[in-house]
C-alpha cells in the first residue's frame, strides 16, 4: 500500500507540473516568468564575477603587502617594458602572453597568485600604451646604473624567451638601452649574448659556442680576453647588487652567475 500511495503522488506531481505548465503558457505568463528568470540568471553570474574579482584583488594586495616597495615597482617597469617588447611588431598572440607568464614562473619562481598580478599588469599596460620615453623616466628616477643594467638584461633574456629576438623587438630594447643611458659596451654584450643567432632553437647552437656567447665574446676569443669579461661580468651581475629587491630576484641573478661562471670554467685554459 505505502508504495502505490507513493506512485499515486508522482502521478499526481507530474499531472500538476503539465497543468501549471499549459496554465501558464496560456495566459502568457509562462513568457512573464522567462523573462523574470533571464535578468535573475545574469544577475546572479554579474555577483559571481564580482566575486571572482574581489577575491583576485584580494590576493594580489597581499602579495604587493609581503614584498618591497622597490621590489613591487622593478617589476611594475619590467612588466611595462615588456609590454611594449610584445607589441613591438603590432600584434599581440596569446601565445606570446604565455610565453611572458612562463618566464616570470622559470627565473622568479612566480606562483598562481603571482601570476594574477603579472597577467592584470600586464594587460593593464597594454591597453594603456605608455610610450618608451614614459617608462625609461621612471627608470631613470628611481634606479641607479647596476639596476638599470639588470632590467634590461630580464628584458632581453623575456624577448629571447622564445628563442627568436625580432627585429622589431631589437629596435624596442636599443630605445629603452639608449633612454636609460646603457654604455654601448654593455648593450653589446647583452646583444651578442641575446640576439646573435638567436633565430634557430638554443639546442642547435654547439656547446662551446653557447659558451662563448654567455660571456658576450666571439668563438674564438683569447684568453685575455675571457678572463676579462668573466671578470667584468662578476662585477656587474653579482647577485648583490639586485639583493635589496628580495630573494626572487636574487635567486634569478644568481642562476644568471652560475651560467656565468659555468661558461668561464668551460672556456679557461
Amino acid at each position: 500500500m505505502r508504495k502505490r500511495k507513493k506512485d499515486n503522488r508522482f502521478w499526481f506531481a507530474l499531472i500538476a507540473w503539465f497543468l501549471l505548465f499549459f496554465v501558464m503558457r496560456t495566459t502568457g505568463l509562462f513568457l512573464a516568468l522567462v523573462v523574470l528568470i533571464i535578468p535573475l540568471v545574469l544577475l546572479s553570474s554579474l555577483l559571481v564575477n564580482l566575486s571572482l574579482i574581489s577575491k583576485r584583488n584580494v590576493l594580489i594586495n597581499q602579495y604587493l603587502k609581503g614584498h618591497s616597495e622597490s621590489h613591487n615597482r622593478f617589476f611594475l617597469l619590467l612588466i611595462g617594458c615588456a609590454a611594449k617588447v610584445l607589441a613591438a611588431d603590432g600584434k599581440i598572440e596569446e601565445v606570446e602572453v604565455q610565453t611572458i607568464k612562463n618566464f616570470f614562473m622559470m627565473h622568479f619562481s612566480f606562483n598562481k597568485t603571482s601570476l594574477l598580478w603579472v597577467e592584470e599588469t600586464l594587460n593593464s599596460e597594454l591597453k594603456r600604451g605608455k610610450s618608451i620615453e614614459a617608462l625609461s623616466s621612471e627608470i631613470n628616477r628611481f634606479f641607479a646604473y647596476d639596476l638599470k643594467l639588470a632590467l634590461l638584461d630580464f628584458l632581453f633574456r623575456l624577448a629571447a624567451a622564445d628563442f627568436i629576438v625580432k627585429d622589431s623587438e631589437q629596435r624596442v630594447l636599443k630605445a629603452f638601452a639608449t633612454a636609460v643611458g646603457i654604455t654601448e659596451t654593455d648593450y653589446s654584450f647583452l646583444y651578442r649574448r641575446y640576439c646573435i643567432g638567436s633565430a634557430g632553437s638554443q639546442s642547435s647552437v654547439k656547446p662551446k659556442n653557447q659558451h662563448y656567447r654567455i660571456l658576450g665574446l666571439s668563438e674564438g676569443a683569447t684568453q685575455q680576453e675571457i678572463k676579462s669579461a668573466y671578470r667584468q661580468l662578476v662585477k656587474k651581475f653579482h647577485p648583490d647588487t639586485v639583493a635589496q629587491l628580495g630573494e626572487d630576484v636574487k635567486k634569478a641573478s644568481e642562476n644568471r652567475m652560475k651560467e656565468i661562471q659555468q661558461a668561464y670554467e668551460a672556456l679557461k685554459q
